[in-house]
């Protein structure tokens, strides 16, 4: 019995596949995603893709890093996966040089330049050198998905280390919006943003933890091989994939813009205490715009009607009508803290340009224009 079973299934496999084929080779255009997206971008989609190699190495204090094995081309890590020089380097940099540690997430680490000359850090670093008779080097240590948890712990460790003088963070998409998809107990319980795939993590020995992790790896092999697979698990889904959130991202903005702001109170702590000066810098997103690119509204076309990472439209046009950083500013008392930020949700708003990639990652352009203002703000 269990033979006929396994023998309908191969036959099952070989049926869809030779339907796939002809369906693709003779009567519909394969839309892909990167239909939607600008060629420049196809290669960090393909390396987020990829499950090849790990993206991640985790050091077992809960610190990620981006996995130098892992490579993508115009990209240089250094043996730690940072985007910027070894530690020893710099370190050994005179005391001429101004040196501005830039910390945060996926589009402050680059997500979508051209080449390392052309991510925000790298045009900041331009900008002062060309413009203040001073030696400057700033170092990017953004990393993507990182969340201001994670940079209170790599300033932690660098901060002795690097000395620098001054600190910029710049984020808090991942924090008010990639934490909807977190239960509110990991993130209120600890005032803290989790890294969401260490969430309920337990040792293999534990209970049969062995057992139910085999059959979630058998379904992660039968997900990217069998197409019959896919085809039963889509036949039972919401065609429009859809990111499963906790609740809506305005209930979302509302419920942790405390946690982001004592976060934020608590990193300008740490910063200052080793003598150094910091900004933190809102970060702005494709829908605080208010003209887009025909390449900006395929974007969105594939985020609204393929894709739903950032929920359905109320939750889109709630983006769109709403500076999401508000009730940070309106929490934080900055002033009176002085503790020193820059808003720049509303950076592009009337750029009719191309500035976007996707809905946080920048194209060259659009991370020059966020470095200028960086630096404007920094020579004041």
């Amino acid at each position: 019995f269990v033979l006929i079973i396994i023998s309908l299934l191969i036959c099952f496999e070989f049926f869809f596949r030779f339907v796939n084929f002809l369906k693709y080779k003779f009567f519909v255009k394969l839309i892909t995603k990167e239909s939607f997206f600008d060629k420049n971008y196809h290669k960090y989609l393909h390396w987020t893709n990829s499950w090849e190699k790990p993206m991640f190495y985790y050091f077992p204090t809960g610190l990620r890093f981006h996995n130098i094995n892992n490579k993508i081309t115009s990209v240089k890590y250094n043996k730690y996966g940072f985007r910027c020089d070894e530690f020893e380097k710099i370190k050994d940099l005179d005391d001429e040089y101004y040196k501005i540690l830039f910390t945060g997430s996926s589009a402050g680490w680059g997500f979508g330049s051209s080449s390392d000359s052309s991510t925000i850090s790298a045009y900041l670093e331009k900008f002062l050198n060309l413009n203040i008779n001073k030696k400057f080097k700033v170092i990017n240590l953004c990393q993507v998905n990182n969340t201001q948890t994670q940079d209170i712990q790599i300033l932690s460790w660098l901060m002795p280390i690097l000395k620098p003088n001054l600190v910029i963070h710049f984020g808090g998409w991942n924090e008010l919006i990639g934490s909807a998809r977190i239960d509110l107990k990991y993130i209120h319980d600890y005032d803290m943003m989790p890294v969401d795939e260490m969430l309920d993590w337990v040792p293999i020995q534990a209970s049969n933890n062995a057992f139910t992790k085999m059959i979630e790896g058998l379904m992660i092999i039968l997900k990217k091989k069998s197409i019959f697979f896919n085809f039963i698990n889509k036949f039972f889904s919401n065609k429009k994939k859809t990111i499963e959130f906790k609740r809506s991202l305005k209930k979302n903005v509302e419920l942790v813009s405390d946690v982001y702001n004592s976060n934020l109170q608590r990193l300008d702590k740490l910063i200052k205490s080793y003598n150094s000066k910091s900004l933190h810098v809102f970060q702005p997103n494709i829908f605080r715009k208010n003209n887009y690119s025909e390449s900006e509204k395929k974007i969105l076309k594939y985020y609204k009607n393929f894709y739903r990472s950032i929920g359905d439209e109320k939750d889109m046009d709630y983006l769109k009508e709403n500076n999401i950083f508000k009730k940070i500013i309106e929490l934080g008392d900055f002033k009176e803290l002085k503790i020193d930020t820059l808003d720049l949700s509303d950076v592009f708003i009337n750029y009719e340009d191309a500035c976007f990639h996707s809905l946080v990652h920048c194209n060259d352009k659009g991370y020059e224009i966020i470095a200028k203002k960086i630096f404007d703000f920094i020579k004041k």
